[in-house]
Parts: C-alpha cells; structure tokens; sequence
C-alpha cells in the first residue's frame, strides 16, 4: 500500500509501487485526491494479479479500443475511412465526457444516453443507423474476442427509414426525357464522355475518375473494376466486370488516349469529383432540369432505368456492385459477358428523341 506526505510547500505526495514493481511520486493539491490515485494503482495491481491467476478477464482500454477499430477501416477508400474515423471521434468524445476508461465501465445505459444525444441532433434516421451501426459492431468485435460478456448497445435499436413519397422518389433520378435534355445539349467533351459513361455503367464517381485503360478490354467488352494500385474497391463485392453498351464502345473507340486514365481531366489527370459535379450542376440546369443534379444521381438512374427496361434484380445487384441480400444472391452466379443486351434499353434511351422519333446519336 503507498503512503501519503505532506511536502514543504503544501503539497500531497502520493508514494506508491507501480504494478511492475517501478515507484511513482505525484504531487496533488488536495490529499484525497493523493489517496485516490493510490486506491487507483493498487487497484490496477490487484486486478493485474487476478488476470495473471487466470481468475478475471483482462481490461481492455476503451481508447485503445476505439483506435484500434479506426486501424480496421485503413484498406478502406479515403471518403470511407474520414466517415467512419468521424463516428468514432465523435463516441471517443462523449466516452471522455463520461469519464470512461475501460471498455467493461461502458453500460447498456451509456448506450442509452449516446442513442439519445444522437436523437437530440435531428439527423436523418439514415446517418443515426450508421452511427449505431458503427459502434455496435465494435462492442460485438470486442465480446467476440471475449473482452466483454455482452454488447452495452444489444438492447438498442435501429430507426426505421421514413419511406418517401412519390415526388421525393422521382427526386432520385432522371427521367428518359431528362436524360435525353441532358444530353442533347453541347456540353464539352471532356465533360460528357464520363458523365455519359456513368450512366451507361451505374459506375461510382472514383470507380470511374480511377479507371484505366488496363481496364478495358474492347475485345471482350467489359470494364473491370478491381482493387489495384491506389484504388480500392468500396467493397468486396464492388469488384465486378461491367458490360461495354454498344454506345459507350463508340464513345471508347474513338476517344484519344493522352494519359493513363480514360476519363482524366483537362489536365491529363485523375477527373476531380468537384470538377464533374460543378459541370452536370451547370448542364442540366441549361437543359431545363428543375432537379438537383448530382453525379450519384446517374447511378440511381442507371438502376431505375434498367429495372423499367426489364432487368431483373440479381443482374442489377451485381451490375451496381451491390452486396448480397441473402443466401440465394450469394449463391447465385452471373456472367458479365452475357449481359450486354442487358443495357441495350440505356442505348435506346439516348437515341430517342422528345418526340420518340428514333435517330442517329450523335457522340
């Protein structure tokens, strides 16, 4: 057991053995804080023993846990690892708020009380779940290497997603006509071959901006999506071989090959996000298009596009590098180099005036 001394100038020296036998001397200003600090080592040492004796489960650090759990999200892409090191940030600064420090001292009622400051934000049902989503699966990681007996966040539950009404599921993508408006109009090449290439292939924005021409095989056309080099694919999943439409061939064929990438931007390097956005923001608005215009908008257009055109669900799912649902979509099988005519009816969108006379795209 330490001592406790009072020093020349007031102060409360705390005396004690560390649990690796090293002596520590810290000052305090009140005694009882001195004698806390104490109570605290030997504690630490008496535990230190029980783990030893096999007799009680090693205390695991919350701050480690929570750093540990950013390390895991690190062969993610840049944008998911930023959202993910946010959540945690964010469960990092209420733990210190609750002046917690091992993850057993984390209660279900903790839990309670960051569901409820969640709530307290009014953010959407959507950004909550993956907050919730997020720190669950941390507790569930740390009870599966059985550092805890039980998950503080188990009795919490997800918010159900508000279901949208018709207007705000129009909202989610672009019409045939609007897509036609959009692409009508003299928009600058540089700019319309990859917005025209996202809708034609469902692809992300850095699925598409990291794409290159190692990438394409115009013999067999497909596009191939992998993790390589610095890209990484957002999931598993997302690696996937996606069909070459008869329209993005004539846009692939005889487009001039200046640098590595196959939609680079003006200056021969990777397209940047804001770049692309900034211009189908301009361009729409041009063609008359009220709705915001973004670039995951194609990709929502992309899949509503296919499903009116007869595309069946599985087909879909891996186009879009989706994960799987169930154990009938992971046991199912696709063959990307069967799928072409699939996205003929894309094709044929395009080439449809207002008036649904058909005509010869110009590219």
């Amino acid at each position: 057991m330490g001592t406790i001394r009072k020093t020349k100038y007031n102060f409360y020296q705390a005396d004690v053995l560390d649990f690796e036998g090293k002596r520590i001397r810290k000052n305090f200003k009140l005694k009882a804080d001195a004698q806390a600090y104490i109570n605290m080592i030997e504690k630490i040492k008496y535990e230190s023993k029980l783990v030893g004796l096999n007799l009680m489960r090693k205390r695991k650090d919350i701050f480690e846990a929570i750093e540990e759990a950013i390390q895991s999200k690190l062969r993610l892409r840049e944008r998911s690892i930023k959202k993910y090191t946010n959540v945690y940030k964010q469960f990092e600064n209420f733990v210190i708020s609750q002046k917690i420090h091992y993850i057993d001292e984390f209660l279900p009622e903790h839990a309670t009380q960051f569901y409820n400051l969640l709530l307290s934000t009014n953010a959407a049902p959507k950004t909550i779940n993956f907050y919730l989503m997020t720190i669950k699966a941390m507790f569930t990681e740390l009870v599966n290497m059985d550092l805890l007996t039980r998950n503080p966040f188990s009795h919490i539950k997800q918010l159900p997603n508000r279901h949208k009404t018709l207007n705000e599921r129009q909202e989610d993508y672009f019409t045939e006509d609007e897509i036609r408006a959009l692409f009508n109009i003299n928009i600058p090449e540089i700019y319309k071959r990859p917005l025209l290439a996202l809708y034609l292939t469902g692809m992300r924005f850095e699925e598409l901006s990291s794409l290159e021409w190692d990438d394409i095989d115009l013999t067999k056309n497909l596009i191939t999506i992998r993790t390589d080099g610095e890209f990484k694919a957002k999931t598993i999943t997302s690696e996937r071989d996606i069909p070459i439409s008869k329209a993005l061939k004539n846009i692939l064929v005889g487009y001039e090959k200046k640098c590595d990438f196959v939609f680079p931007s003006v200056q021969n390097k990777k397209l940047s996000e804001r770049t692309l956005l900034t211009a189908i923001k301009r361009y729409s608005k041009e063609a008359g298009i009220r709705k915001n215009a973004t670039l995951h908008k194609l990709r929502h257009t992309f899949s509503s596009h296919l499903t009116m055109g007869g595309v069946n669900y599985e087909i879909k799912r891996y186009l879009l590098g989706h994960k799987p649902e169930t154990m009938t979509d992971r046991y199912t099988k696709i063959d990307p180099s069967k799928l072409h005519s699939q996205l003929d009816c894309l094709d044929n969108i395009l080439k449809l005036s207002d008036n649904t006379v058909t005509k010869e795209w110009q590219w």
